[in-house]
Parts: C-alpha cells; structure tokens; sequence
C-alpha cells in the first residue's frame, strides 16, 4: 500500500472524528486529543506531500501550532 495514502487516510480519519465528536458536545475533553492527532497527522501527510520543501511544512506547521496555543491563551 502506498504510504502516502497511509498518512491521507489517517489524517482524514481523526479529522471526521473530530468534526463528529465536535458537534455531539463541545466540552469533551477528548477533543483535545483529537484535535492534536488531526493537526500532527496532517503535518506528517504534508510533510510527505511537500517532498524537497519538508523542512518548510515542518516549520510552518510546528509555528502555526504555536500561535494558535499562544492565540487561544491570551484570548481568555
């Protein structure tokens, strides 16, 4: 099986689980934990995808991740 595929389906997989679980209730915890196995699985499917600009998706996506934890911290 092709491993891009492999990593395309996970990350589709935690997604749709999380949208579901999402709109059930909110205030689960487990949302959390969905949420962060969505994001990390679409940096590594991307991070495949990107091919000689791995580096880059790495970066962009480990600081996007920041900025929203710092986003959602100063928020409140």
């Amino acid at each position: 099986m092709n491993i891009q595929l492999v990593y395309t389906v996970t990350a589709l997989f935690f997604w749709t689980v999380l949208g579901i679980s999402f709109t059930k209730d909110r205030s689960r915890y487990r949302n959390c934990f969905l949420l962060f196995f969505a994001i990390a699985s679409s940096i590594a499917a991307l991070t495949f995808l990107a091919g000689d600009r791995q580096k880059e998706v790495l970066v962009g996506g480990w600081l996007i991740c920041m900025i929203a934890v710092c986003f959602l911290y100063f928020a409140n």
